[in-house]
């Protein structure tokens, strides 16, 4: 919605208006809320005041109309998403915008659901497809380090095991769709019940500074 206003008219008991093809709104004042819709066309907003003896001249303001732009495909390559827009490109994830990340290309870090929306001369596309993507991350543990995490697949208690640890260690599980299902922090052993959770694939990342690992999870 857009408002548009002309200075009172002396004399004028009331207004008229007109709009581009494609534009909605009424008013007999001196303002106007008008919507544009996917098809409406550049064109001239006109408003004349009236009363008993007549209509006045018009006024007229020119508008441009900005074509939405079409939602965006983005694919996948690894750990690089693609948006097959070249430009106005703007990444998110479950948790909303991600800031900075306007280019085409966007390597991703964390696991979870990424889309892409163009913004084109103001006006933004409807959201891309939605891809899920499971990162690959740098393994922190040390050569004489290991990572256990059973039984896998797991119904109850689920067991993470990191070997000679002596360090903070944050974890979270995420479900299929991105979403945080579980999150906490341990050192060296950890026990976590996941029983209550619904029955599929799952992720575990498993942090430590700004290092972490991914592990799938099979939950009966």
């Amino acid at each position: 919605s857009v408002t548009y206003t002309v200075l009172a008219i002396a004399n004028a008991t009331s207004y008229i208006w007109t709009l581009p093809t494609g534009a909605t709104g009424t008013s007999i004042t001196n303002t106007i809320t008008v919507d544009f819709g996917t098809n409406a066309i550049s064109g001239n907003i006109t408003v004349k005041g009236t009363n008993s003896c007549g209509n006045g001249t018009s006024s007229i303001l020119a508008i441009t109309v900005n074509s939405k732009p079409i939602a965006p495909v983005i694919s996948q390559n690894g750990n690089i998403l693609h948006s097959n827009a070249s430009v106005g490109n703007q990444w998110y994830n479950q948790n909303g915008i991600i800031n900075g990340e306007t280019s085409q290309d966007y390597s991703v870090s964390l696991n979870g659901k990424y889309y892409d929306i163009v913004t084109v001369s103001g006006c933004s596309s409807d959201t891309s497809n939605n891809i899920y993507m499971v990162a690959t991350g740098t393994q922190f543990i040390e050569s004489n380090q290991t990572i256990k995490v059973y039984p896998n697949p797991v119904a109850d208690d689920l067991i993470i095991e990191v070997g000679r640890n002596s360090e903070k260690i944050d974890f979270e599980i995420f479900d299929m769709l991105g979403n945080i299902v579980h999150q906490g922090e341990f050192m060296g052993k950890t026990i976590v019940n996941v029983k209550n959770l619904p029955s599929g694939i799952y992720s575990i990342r498993i942090i430590e500074n700004n290092t972490f690992k991914i592990i799938k999870l099979i939950k009966k």
